[in-house]
């Protein structure tokens, strides 16, 4: 992540806080072993020094975890006996997003049944997962297609039944993958029997070159941050979508994903890919003209994020149920 600017300047954040708290900061290198302290500087002229992981971890009261192990938990943190937050099970060789779809689900359904005026249908995606995939062979495209056509159905019908006029659209995502690899966008169940290789590479293989074999056929939902930038050209659609960070339960800020490449169809799309970009929230501040964004419930986007309203519930939503992946089931 070392040629991600934005990364390191937040991991600057990150250790200026604990440092605050009184912490001593050392970061530890994660990757292949380096033999001494790396050094380096950052776009607004910060150092952050790496030290291999032996010697970071010496003497270690605690270690904050900012890594996503999508690779599996590496060596020097197996058989560790001190405190890791958050726990290393969260770590992407583990977790599945059906697993906590379905700890989302039943966490809308009590609400649903505590409060009679809340339909749990408005704040989920329908979500299917396909198993042993391998989406070269033609047999298994087959069978991805027969589950996305009963997917489509059902959305079909749920929209009609709630006066949506929109055609609905779809994901296939990878079910233990991150960093916006494993994410495919079909307009119809029929797209899935006409992958090109292109298309058909994105869902080989995850982040750090793990083969994806379960996919999650899910439905997509249009982002409302969008606007044209030449009226006349709909394929100057300019998308964006929120990402609240949380500390200890609590939305204490963030930033929003654009894109500004995708075409007409950009709200639906994954945006998380090439070409994007990420801003600060307060770039979105009123009277928004420089990203001229519709307004939400009349307020611009950033005061919608700052309020308590629909995007911290459903931070919350999700960060309760991500806590939960780690229960035992009862």
């Amino acid at each position: 992540h070392t040629n991600n600017q934005g990364y390191l300047e937040n991991l600057v954040g990150i250790a200026n806080i604990l440092r605050l708290a009184g912490a001593e900061v050392k970061i530890a290198w994660s990757g292949p072993p380096i033999p001494k302290a790396w050094a380096i500087k950052t776009r607004s002229g910060a150092e952050l020094e790496y030290l291999p992981a032996e010697s970071a971890m010496e003497g270690a009261d605690a270690l904050v975890l900012n890594h996503d192990l999508s690779g599996g938990l590496p060596k020097f943190l197996e058989n560790n006996q001190i405190p890791i937050f958050p726990s290393p099970t969260l770590g992407w060789y583990r977790r599945r997003k059906s697993a906590h779809f379905e700890i989302v689900d039943a966490l809308l359904s009590s609400l649903g049944k505590k409060f009679d005026f809340f339909d749990p249908w408005y704040f989920r995606a329908e979500a299917r997962t396909v198993t042993n995939i391998q989406i070269e062979n033609s047999d298994d495209r087959q069978k991805l297609y027969t589950q996305a056509k009963e997917v489509f159905e059902k959305l079909t019908k749920d929209y009609i039944d709630r006066g949506i006029s929109v055609k609905p659209s779809l994901f296939l995502k990878n079910n233990a993958g991150t960093y916006g690899m494993g994410v495919l966008q079909i307009d119809t169940p029929e797209d899935i029997l006409e992958l090109n290789r292109s298309e058909q590479n994105k869902m080989r293989k995850g982040k750090e070159a793990v083969p994806i074999s379960d996919i999650i056929i899910q439905e997509a939902i249009p982002t409302s941050l969008q606007y044209l930038k030449d009226q006349e050209d709909d394929t100057s659609m300019v998308a964006a979508e929120p990402v609240l960070y949380m500390i200890d339960g609590l939305p204490i800020g963030g930033f929003i994903r654009l894109h500004e490449k995708l075409g007409a169809r950009a709200q639906w799309k994954n945006l998380n890919q090439p070409g994007g970009s990420l801003e600060p929230l307060g770039n979105l501040s009123d009277p928004c003209s420089n990203r001229p964004f519709p307004k939400i419930r009349a307020a611009c986007p950033r005061q919608e994020l700052d309020g308590k309203y629909i995007y911290h519930f459903l931070a919350k939503l999700h960060a309760t149920a991500a806590g939960l992946e780690e229960c035992p089931p009862e």
